[in-house]
């Protein structure tokens, strides 16, 4: 039988820290030593978003946060529960770093290839930040962005969607462009090469695209999205025909390769993998170039990046590699 879940020590620490700095979060954020969005998570946790919090122990009035009935209720006991574990762990503190970890979402490929170089570049600075580096769908990196879950995020979705949906929440930056491009596998059957050949070299229409075999993203991707999206808008009913939908470049990738379609993917994708002919462009005359994005939280109040210093660090060190492509 799988044990309950446990309101830790460091939930009861943060009310505790909290209700101290007379309900203001960053000055707990603070002396907690951890950064904003570390502190969102657990005072999201303390608002009936636990499973063992059936009543909310806190709310926000104003700018502050002050204890619900239920909060009250509980506050002797919490108090009580931190003084111990204060005294029993005394020495904690001289062990431990004074840095929080920086948690990085992104897509498989971009792990791969730019994220990891500059995560290499900033080891070289930080080198006792841990990193936790995820490999989650995109709209889950932005929802986690937003939420706090991730510092930063590698995306592809429309910047357009993106603050239509969060607003003022979310901060982006541009990492570059990368345009659709179709390509083949050197060693895919005669028929799947011959209707490459076939196609125009100089650029490949979206009419096209609906007479193919194609390997593609699937259809809630972000990619996938943006490129029906244009066709919408220069008058092209989608109606692809793929013969693969998969998630994840080197997955795409290895479909094309192994001869299975014509792959609709993005310049990256092309470049990060051998074996293939050379790839054709898409029209661009009415295609909205893809890119990809680095997004981040903001503090609306103040209209800056939610990121520690080694957060901040971070996303310097993806600007930097990738204004060298």
């Amino acid at each position: 039988m799988p044990r309950p879940s446990r309101l830790s020590l460091d939930m009861m620490e943060t009310l505790q820290t909290l209700i101290e700095c007379d309900g203001n979060a960053a000055e707990a954020a603070d002396r907690l030593g951890i950064n904003q969005p570390s502190m969102s998570k657990r005072l999201a946790l303390l608002q009936l978003k636990h499973p063992q919090v059936r009543f909310a122990w806190i709310h926000r009035q104003g700018k502050t946060w002050e204890l619900t009935s239920e909060g009250e209720r509980m506050w002797p006991a919490v108090k009580e529960i931190v003084r111990l574990s204060r005294l029993v762990h005394s020495d904690v503190s001289s062990r431990v770093t004074d840095s929080e970890p920086v948690a990085v979402a992104c897509g498989q490929l971009a792990a791969q290839t730019f994220v990891i170089a500059a995560m290499d570049d900033f080891r070289a600075n930080h080198p006792e930040t841990e990193i936790r580096l995820s490999t989650p769908r995109g709209q889950r990196r932005i929802e986690g962005v937003e939420t706090g879950i991730y510092d930063l995020a590698i995306v592809s979705h429309r910047e357009a969607d993106i603050e239509e949906r969060y607003g003022r929440h979310i901060g982006i930056d541009h990492l570059f462009d990368d345009p659709w491009m179709l390509v083949c596998g050197k060693d895919a059957p005669a028929a799947i090469r011959k209707q490459f050949d076939d196609l125009d070299r100089a650029s490949v229409s979206l009419e096209s695209l609906n007479m193919l075999p194609l390997v593609i993203p699937e259809e809630d991707s972000g990619v996938r999205r943006q490129l029906e999206h244009n066709m919408v808008r220069s008058g092209v009913t989608p109606a692809l025909r793929p013969v693969v939908q998969a998630g994840g470049w080197p997955t795409i990738m290895q479909f094309v390769r192994d001869g299975w379609g014509i792959g609709l993917v993005t310049k990256s994708a092309v470049d990060a993998t051998d074996g293939l002919k050379k790839p054709k462009p898409l029209d661009t005359s009415s295609l909205e170039t893809p890119r990809m994005k680095l997004i981040y939280g903001i503090l609306p109040e103040e209209n800056t990046p939610r990121l520690s210093a080694e957060g901040e660090s971070l996303r310097q060190s993806l600007l930097a590699i990738c204004k060298k492509r």
